[in-house]
């Protein structure tokens, strides 16, 4: 087995030539940056805006739920005591299962 003889200035020169392989790779012009940092710019914008929808659609799904519960509950008031705590124990129980999977605040 014979080795190759290497200078011992063989390694810097290797990294050298990576430096400027990979400085000469990342160069853009101002124009294409701009550009990329203005589409960047747009996508952000619409996926924030898209947070902000769903956000919005999950607060008015929650309202309507709660609002729902408290028909279910002043309805259940009609009935024997027994059968009204039932309902309303399930409306509780419905609200405190739904709300860490809505990630909602408590209250």
């Amino acid at each position: 087995m014979t080795q190759s003889a290497r200078t011992p200035d063989e390694p810097a020169r290797t990294v050298i030539s990576l430096r400027t392989v990979i400085r000469s790779d990342l160069r853009l012009t101002r124009s294409a940056l701009a550009l990329g940092s203005g589409v960047l710019g747009l996508l952000l914008a619409f996926r924030t805006n898209q947070a902000y929808l769903r956000y919005q659609q999950l607060c008015t799904t929650w309202v309507s739920l709660a609002t729902h519960s408290l028909n279910m509950a002043r309805n259940a008031a009609q009935l024997d005591f027994k059968l009204y705590s039932a309902v309303l124990r399930h409306v509780i129980v419905c609200h405190t299962a739904l709300q860490p999977q809505a990630r909602l605040p408590a209250g």
